[in-house]
């Protein structure tokens, strides 16, 4: 898959010129509001001004002509992200709707396993209103080397087939031929 690890080589300057520090090699274990201090699963501390705690997120439900069709898929959790990708080794096209985060990384691993992505967005750069533009523009140039298509400032109006999907169709006519589909997901906000 497409690592978290490899976003951050690939963005490596734009952190560094920004003071982002990333720790992807360990996990948060415990929060200290009083003491503002995050506990690690290597054991160290780390101590914080503010907090934001990135919840995840959950897939969103399609409301979409065809969207009954076989071969569409939403991801809930890792395990079905695993079957799925096996499920993916027999496919040639895939299409992936949102540039979120999981779109992205879903985008990413089907294309190193060959398959032609499409990806369709509202949206015109990817991840721009949480990263801004530049950010966004890095990762689709990154996701653009390896293949991956992007077809923003567009949504799916519907899907074609019969049983099984054949094709997305876009709200300009564009039809995009596809084996797999992936839905994005939506933020998973929980109230504190």
């Amino acid at each position: 898959m497409f690592s978290f690890g490899t976003a951050v080589s690939a963005f490596g300057t734009f952190y560094q010129q920004h003071g982002i520090e990333v720790l992807s090699d360990r996990y948060v274990t415990q929060v200290d509001a009083e003491a503002k201090t995050l506990t690690f699963s290597d054991g160290h501390t780390l101590s914080y001004d503010a907090l934001l705690l990135a919840t995840g997120g959950k897939a969103k439900p399609l409301d979409l002509l065809g969207a009954d069709l076989e071969n569409i898929f939403t991801l809930h959790q890792a395990g079905e992200a695993a079957a799925l990708l096996e499920k993916a080794q027999k496919a040639q096209k895939a299409v992936i709707l949102g540039a979120s985060f999981i779109g992205m990384e879903v985008a990413a691993s089907l294309s190193q396993q060959g398959l032609e992505v499409t990806v369709v967005s509202l949206g015109t750069v990817p991840f721009e209103p949480i990263l801004g533009k530049q950010v966004g523009q890095i990762f689709q140039r990154t996701h653009e080397k390896k293949g991956v298509r992007f077809k923003l400032g567009h949504k799916i109006e519907r899907f074609e087939g019969d049983g099984a999907v054949e094709a997305a169709v876009l709200d300009n006519g564009d039809r995009c031929k596809l084996i797999w589909s992936w839905p994005e997901s939506v933020l998973n906000w929980q109230p504190t």
